[in-house]
């Protein structure tokens, strides 16, 4: 132990003139918090124009909120950067870094990554002052699990065959059946498209349009789907009611079960 304290020593008395040297670099502060300010004023700003289309119906309707969401604000975020020529990444990389100017760290990366910032929102911006000792950090409120051992989630999904118009669809509770099988999940293959597809645009013709329904785990169900189509009848065409069972059983705990009919 004597000789790693020895030797520390040495090293310390040997190095201390070379960096005794060197000039240490301090970075404006008072530019600093003005950028830091100035960005959370833009990040408030783009969030609260961003939110009229967000909140907007057509835009729930047409688009999958938490996978658009991202698109559209990395958009709006490199809008800003080159509309304004706003490259707040490269505007503070000079603060903090000796001997440089705009012009040398302006570029496709610190655009890209300027468009970033902008689009992480104050969210976004708040990490970035705490994790600078500015601000506080908040404890945030642990995540309530979504279901528990007594719930189960299901969606339904329809597609037309001969069906004109609105599907209903009908769930009920019904009595005990301990041969009921205890459904898990679902596994459907579907193509890149259809995945993107889902990922981007709400679907009309599945209830509910993103998410699910809660259901009771354990208990057993009964789901019909309820439609109307044309059929001749006396050679004229009429419509007519008709239903499908889509499925009848219970639902394991915290089970998420898509399912699929043919109307």
């Amino acid at each position: 132990m004597f000789r790693i304290y020895r030797f520390a020593f040495i090293f310390a008395t040997v190095a201390e003139p070379a960096f005794a040297q060197q000039t240490p670099v301090v970075p404006n502060v008072g530019q600093l918090g003005i950028e830091l300010v100035s960005l959370a004023v833009v990040v408030l700003v783009v969030e609260s124009a961003l939110a009229t289309i967000f909140q907007w119906r057509l835009y729930r309707m047409l688009f999958n909120n938490r996978a658009m969401k991202t698109v559209v604000m990395v958009a709006v975020g490199l809008t800003v950067v080159l509309g304004f020529h706003y490259d707040i990444f490269a505007r503070l990389i000079v603060l903090v870094t000796p001997n440089t100017s705009l012009e040398t760290w302006s570029g496709k990366v610190s655009t890209s990554l300027s468009s970033l910032i902008i689009a992480g929102g104050s969210a976004g911006v708040n990490t970035l002052l705490q994790r600078l000792g500015i601000r506080n950090p908040v404890q945030a409120e642990p995540e309530r699990p979504v279901l528990n051992n007594d719930q189960a989630w299901i969606s339904i999904r329809v597609k037309r065959n001969t069906a004109v118009g609105p599907v209903q669809i009908a769930l009920r509770e019904l009595a005990d059946d301990a041969q009921a099988p205890a459904l898990a999940g679902t596994v459907v293959e579907r193509s890149f498209w259809e995945t993107a597809k889902e990922a981007f645009m709400a679907d009309a013709m599945r209830f509910p349009s993103y998410g699910g329904r809660t259901v009771t785990a354990g208990k057993t169900y009964e789901i019909v789907a309820i439609g109307t189509r044309q059929v001749p009848i006396d050679g004229v065409s009429q419509k007519e009611e008709f239903s499908q069972t889509v499925y009848k059983g219970s639902f394991a705990p915290r089970a998420i079960i898509d399912f699929s009919a043919t109307l």
